[in-house]
C-alpha cells in the first residue's frame, strides 16, 4: 500500500497538513510518494521531503491528468492506492445523533480494511464523503453513485481493466466518481468519516496552478457541460450560493438512483438500448441534491 500526493507550491504548507497527518497514523515515510509539476517544486520539497518526490511529465497538465499519470503510468499493476490532497488537517468521524467531531488517528488500519472491503465488494474504486456538518452521517458503507472528493480516494490498480483518466482541471473527482460507477457498477463510499480541508484555497493548488480562482470558475461550467453530456441522467449541475467558506460557483450533483439497464429495447426511447456506449436510462429520474447538505470541503 502507498500514499501518493499531488502537491502544487505548497511545499512548506504540505508539511503542516497532509504529510504531518500521515506521520501522525504512523504511515512509513518511504510509502509517501509526493508528485510535483514543476522543476522549482522539485527541487523544493526534495530537498525538504527526500526522494520520494516524483516530477510529473510536462504532458500531464493539470490535476485531474496529474491522477492519470499517478493511477496509469507509475502505479504498479497490483498496488493498493492511496491518493490524497496535499491540504489535509486530518479526518474526523461523528454522529448524526451527537453532532460532535472527533478526530480519529487509525488511518493505516482504515485503509487496509476500506481495501478488504473493495476485494469483497469486487470494486476498485472508493473514498469518503465530504459533509462538513456530521448531522449528515449515514450508514457506514454505500455502494450507489454517490460523490467521493479527490481529497481521499482508495484504488486498487489493475492494469488489465479498461483505462479510466480525465484532463479536467476543475471537477476531475466527479468525472472520477461517474467514470469508475460505469465501469464497476459500483463504488465504495465510507459515509461516516470526512477530511478536513480547505476548497478554493488561492494558495498554491488548483487554483494558482489555473491563474486564480476567476478562472477556475469559468472552467467550471465548461467543465460540467461536458460532464453532463457523457453521462446523462446520471448527474446536473446547479450553482452554489456564496458561502463564508466558498465563493458562488457552479457544481455538480450525482444521482444516487442511478441504475444499470440491461434491456435491449428501451422502454421509455423506443429504441435501441444505449447502455453499452452511455449511461442507463434510470427507472426514475430522481437526482440527490447535495447542495444543501454536503460541503465542498471546509
Amino acid at each position: 500500500m502507498k500514499f501518493a500526493v499531488p502537491s502544487y507550491n505548497r511545499c512548506d504548507f504540505f508539511g503542516t497538513t497532509t504529510y504531518k497527518y500521515l506521520l501522525d497514523n504512523e504511515i512509513p515515510i518511504e510509502d509517501i510518494y509526493i508528485f510535483v509539476s514543476t522543476h522549482k517544486d522539485f527541487d523544493e520539497y526534495t530537498k525538504k521531503y527526500g526522494d520520494n518526490v516524483i516530477l510529473v511529465p510536462t504532458e500531464y497538465e493539470g490535476i485531474g491528468a496529474v491522477r492519470d499519470f499517478i493511477l496509469n503510468e507509475w502505479a504498479e499493476d497490483g498496488l493498493d492506492l492511496v491518493m490524497m490532497d496535499d491540504d489535509i488537517h486530518h479526518i474526523f468521524t461523528g454522529s448524526n445523533k451527537s453532532k460532535e467531531k472527533t478526530r480519529v488517528d487509525d488511518l493505516k488500519d482504515f485503509s487496509i480494511d476500506f481495501f478488504k472491503r473493495l476485494v469483497d465488494a469486487d470494486l476498485y474504486f472508493g473514498g469518503m464523503c465530504l459533509y462538513s456538518n456530521v448531522f449528515f452521517f449515514r450508514e457506514p458503507y454505500s455502494t450507489n453513485l454517490k460523490y467521493i472528493s479527490g481529497a481521499i480516494q482508495f484504488y486498487r490498480v489493475d492494469k488489465s481493466r479498461e483505462r479510466i483518466g480525465t484532463s479536467y482541471k476543475h471537477f476531475e473527482d466527479y468525472y472520477s466518481d461517474l467514470a469508475h460507477y460505469r465501469r464497476d457498477k459500483g463504488i465504495l463510499r465510507c459515509n461516516n468519516r470526512a477530511p478536513k480541508t480547505k476548497n478554493y484555497n488561492p494558495e498554491g493548488g488548483i487554483c494558482e496552478s489555473m491563474g486564480g480562482i476567476e478562472n477556475r470558475m469559468k472552467e467550471a461550467e465548461v467543465n460540467a457541460d461536458l460532464i453532463i453530456a457523457e453521462f446523462p441522467r446520471w448527474v446536473r449541475k446547479f450553482i452554489r450560493k456564496k458561502t463564508n467558506r466558498n465563493p458562488e460557483c457552479w457544481n455538480l450533483s450525482l444521482n444516487h438512483k442511478a441504475k444499470f439497464c440491461y434491456l435491449k429495447k428501451c422502454k421509455k426511447l423506443g429504441s435501441e438500448c444505449p447502455c453499452s456506449a452511455l449511461p442507463p436510462i434510470l427507472e426514475e429520474e430522481t437526482n440527490e441534491d447535495t447542495s444543501k447538505e454536503e460541503t465542498t470541503k471546509e
